[in-house]
């Protein structure tokens, strides 16, 4: 079951098309280059200023959808997942705070009113005896919407 970096990227994102095979490719590499340093950050990661570049341009492209990224991953983990006897789905909520943002669009409140952001769901998948994490099996972004927070209206 296991592979290296290279094949595995190669297998979750080298079928997507998003028109522009560069894009695939791009989306391949990140791949392998995120998996092999899991602990560090995007910059580390990529290795070079010009991959950075890159890689940014890939996440804000408006035909790569952030959905059109994690589905493949999720996909694999799913299938993945049945190839071993004991699989745990560990779930989590995590809050992305963006308040510092300013006016940036795409988020709602979380927290606190002033607090700004949205929440992940992410449910990882663990082959339990074999002590291996096997990728996310699902992950959804929540964006909450304004609360109406006008007085109620008196009907007669």
């Amino acid at each position: 079951m296991e592979q290296d970096t290279t094949t595995w990227a190669e297998a979750t994102w080298g079928e997507c098309e998003w028109g522009n095979t560069q894009r695939t490719k791009r989306a391949v590499a990140m791949g392998w280059r995120m998996a092999a340093r899991p602990g560090a950050g995007l910059p580390e990661q990529m290795g070079s200023k010009a991959r950075l570049k890159g890689a940014y341009r890939l996440l804000n492209c408006p035909a790569v959808e952030g959905e059109g990224l994690w589905r493949p991953h999720q996909e694999a983990t799913r299938r993945a997942a049945g190839q071993f006897r004991t699989v745990l789905f560990i779930q989590d909520w995590t809050t992305l705070d963006y308040s510092h943002h300013g006016k940036k669009a795409g988020i709602g409140p979380v927290g606190s009113r002033q607090q700004r952001g949205m929440l992940w769901h992410s449910v990882l998948a663990y082959a339990f005896e074999e002590q291996q994490i096997l990728g996310l099996a699902y992950g959804q972004v929540i964006v909450r919407e304004e609360a109406d927070l006008s007085p109620p209206r008196k009907h007669n």
